[in-house]
């Protein structure tokens, strides 16, 4: 991987702790042990979610699924993917999240319960 990539990866990163910091009411940050202590998620938080955050021209919704769901086993937390693609050839420049349709099953039971809506 070439440090560009690296570079638009990590910024994107902070971009979305940013983003989901201000959304959540709550400090989140970039996991910066990551690749010496295992697959632990992009971002930590007291939010209940792993976060993995993948960018690029086409990047893998599966592949960020995948290490979201490892990094959420065994520990109580959602597995949530974002991803951004790219703006190239006519295409905008798009963010999604992405989760397993089981975890959105139990957020939206939890939230009935709890009478949030």
């Amino acid at each position: 991987m070439s440090k560009l990539s690296r570079t638009k990866g990590h910024n994107f990163e902070r971009e979305i702790a940013r983003r989901f910091s201000v959304a959540g009411r709550t400090k989140v940050e970039r996991e910066l042990h990551e690749v010496r202590d295992g697959n632990l998620g992009d971002l930590r938080s007291e939010l209940p979610l792993a976060i993995q955050c993948k960018v690029g021209a086409n990047p893998s919704v599966w592949k960020a699924v995948d290490e979201a769901e490892y990094a959420a086993r065994g520990k109580g937390l959602y597995a949530i993917a974002v991803v951004r693609r790219n703006r190239s050839k006519g295409r905008k420049k798009q963010d999604l999240v992405c989760m397993p349709l089981g975890d959105f099953e139990d957020i939206l039971s939890e939230l009935r319960a709890g009478g949030t809506w």
